[in-house]
């Protein structure tokens, strides 16, 4: 079994942070060191998989990694030695998997926060347009796209995203000639591209709206234009269907788990 080296460093400063497994904090620290320089797969062994899985306030954290076929798996399904195994695009993963990688994104802060400034967008739109993809590249590490969209776009930006984020606003459901044609108007703005274009819509309707970035492009298959776009959703809206995704479950909560496994193929590929 294989995991990325920079996903386990997270795992394990996950575990540190928040205080578990106390008894084995040294040797985490200790594995930590030996992870420090590496960015390519790491392969586990026992010591690895004994802390692979665990519970905090009562939700279940397992640490996905890859079997010998190339599969994400956790350590649950070892344990049971029960394997179910749904697919999305190329990848291939339990559902052990899948909810493991939910847990995290469901409880991601910075992602509510965001998410925050979405709806205060909506509310009152012209007044919060500027501080809202000022958020939105904040939290997908594009302070150079936001630096870029000032500088190619100067007194036109707020104008620009403003005319623009109207039109998702009354986008609520899965129409591919509508949502072709707002991501390729985000798509336009000058340094904006279809990946921060997407982050926008995504924070403005998380049900309808998924990222599509550079590294699930990549990784999946997908064409990073306005196409490549329409299908993704219609993948995931597949998806939700034939694996009976609980209706709660939005498609940009689905994409980001996607994203959770296959930015550890991307990463060491």
């Amino acid at each position: 079994m294989k995991v990325n080296a920079r996903t386990y460093q997270s795992f394990l400063k996950f575990i540190l942070e928040n205080n578990l497994l106390s008894d084995k904090h040294i040797k985490i620290q200790n594995k930590l060191t030996k992870l420090v320089d590496l960015t390519d797969w790491y392969y586990l062994d026992k010591e690895d998989l004994s802390w692979a899985s665990l519970k905090k306030d009562d939700i279940q954290i397992n640490l996905a990694f890859l079997d010998d076929k190339e599969r994400f798996i956790t350590k649950v399904d070892l344990d049971s030695n029960q394997f179910v195994f749904n697919e999305f695009s190329t990848l291939v993963f339990t559902s052990s998997a899948f909810n493991s990688n939910l847990n995290m994104v469901l409880n991601d802060k910075d992602t509510k926060k965001t998410e925050s400034f979405g709806q205060q967008f909506k509310n009152k739109p012209k007044e919060n347009v500027l501080k809202f993809a000022e958020e939105v590249c904040s939290w997908g590490r594009g302070q150079r796209v936001w630096a870029n969209l000032k500088r190619l776009n100067k007194d036109s930006l707020e104008n620009k995203l403003l005319n623009w984020l109207n039109m998702a606003i009354n986008i609520n459901d899965y129409n591919p000639s509508e949502i072709k044609k707002v991501i390729k108007v985000g798509d336009d703005i000058p340094g904006l591209g279809v990946s921060f274009a997407s982050k926008h819509l995504r924070m403005i309707n998380p049900n309808v709206f998924p990222v599509l970035d550079d590294v699930l492009a990549k990784g999946l298959g997908f064409a990073l234009n306005e196409n490549g776009y329409v299908l993704f959703i219609k993948n995931i809206n597949t998806f939700k269907k034939q694996y009976n995704i609980p209706e709660y479950i939005r498609s940009a909560d689905i994409e980001m788990v996607l994203f959770l496994m296959v930015r550890q193929l991307v990463r060491s590929n």
